[in-house]
């Protein structure tokens, strides 16, 4: 079935059977539930990374002295899903990222690469491995799908189902 081969507490990186890396267990256990129910995924690679930029709070550009500051940015996610079966065709598919625990970190960024995608026409889906109530500071509780929902219109949010190895996803 495999290993965990991380070396701290945050390190969640996965040895399979056949040696391969993941960056979880939840990674490696939702590539091969979306294979064994027919889905057509590969691992991102580095032609996936897309470019984003975010604001920085109180900085001044030393040029021109401008408060509007942005920050170059890359994101890759961890599969990409094709849909339609015409070979090399990719209209229609979609990228997907798989999330154990949605950081605040996480939570931003995917704020900022949901515009980004959206201008691009691509499609990100994440997928929780729970759709649990966190609290996200300042006494608001609210589910990852909730916050996909509200924040990052343009993104579709599934919650893995681990007995059936397959997505539930929430579709508006």
């Amino acid at each position: 079935m495999g290993r965990r081969v991380g070396t701290s507490r945050s390190d969640r990186r996965w040895e399979d059977d056949n040696g391969d890396i993941w960056a979880s267990q939840f990674e490696h256990d939702v590539y091969h539930g979306l294979r064994d129910h027919g889905y057509r995924v590969r691992r991102c690679d580095e032609s996936d990374t897309i470019a984003y930029t975010t604001p920085i709070t109180s900085g001044r550009c030393v040029e021109c002295g401008s408060a509007s500051v942005l920050q170059d940015r890359t994101y890759t996610a961890d599969l990409f899903v094709v849909t339609d079966p015409t070979e090399g065709a990719e209209a229609g598919s979609y990228l997907v990222e798989t999330k154990g625990y949605f950081a605040r970190d996480s939570r931003a960024r995917f704020r900022e690469v949901a515009k980004e995608l959206k201008s691009l026409n691509q499609t990100l889906r994440i997928i929780f491995e729970s759709n649990s109530t966190r609290s996200l500071g300042k006494g608001t509780k609210q589910t990852p799908v909730s916050y996909i929902h509200r924040y990052c219109k343009n993104v579709i949010p599934g919650v893995w189902d681990a007995k059936t190895r397959s997505v539930n996803w929430h579709e508006r």
